[in-house]
């Protein structure tokens, strides 16, 4: 089963303290049926969060693989599975990024401002599920498919930044959801 964990911490914003924290409203992937088909990360869990630098390097010894869905493949995700790592899947689910191999299934009127630091990205209109969905759920299927053991959606956090759009936290929990 694909999890899909969220890493709020390394969100872009400054400071979430003065807004409602989006985290405690939205639906947890493990509270399904299949509850015992999900891994759970348990607290002070060592990781290694490698999204540039290409090769991977597995020489960390940690439980724990964050890379990159686009620049790795299905033979590097069962490589690190084979040395016994769990692997989780970085995309960006807020953000545009004009490198990427599906940048241009993003329809221009749905790409905002640029990501304060990150050359390319740009925030999304996550208002637009209507175009957003398909775009997000291809690349969450490509995940799947290279056998990664969950998903790390970054950028989930546009209605505390200026994206160029009129977010509010209603929009971002149904966004995230």
């Amino acid at each position: 089963m694909l999890a899909v964990i969220l890493l709020l911490g390394c969100s872009q914003s400054e400071s979430a303290t003065a807004v409602p924290n989006p985290t405690t409203a939205a639906p947890r992937v493990f509270d399904s049926a299949t509850d015992t088909d999900v891994w759970k990360p348990a607290p002070r869990r060592s990781w290694q969060w490698q999204t540039n630098d290409l090769p991977i390097d597995s020489s960390f010894d940690v439980a724990m693989y964050n890379i990159d869905l686009f620049d790795n493949d299905a033979a590097t995700v069962s490589a690190l599975h084979e040395d016994g790592r769990i692997v989780i899947c970085y995309m960006n689910a807020g953000g545009w990024e004009n490198w990427r191999s599906d940048a241009a299934k993003f329809p221009e009127e749905i790409i905002g401002k640029n990501l304060d630091g990150w050359e390319g990205e740009r925030w999304l209109d996550i208002r637009r599920l209507d175009v957003l969905a398909p775009i997000m759920e291809d690349q969450m299927i490509a995940c799947k498919n290279k056998g990664f053991d969950g998903i790390e959606p970054d950028n989930v956090d546009g209605y505390l930044n200026d994206t160029g759009f009129d977010l509010t936290v209603t929009d971002q929990l149904e966004f995230n959801s």
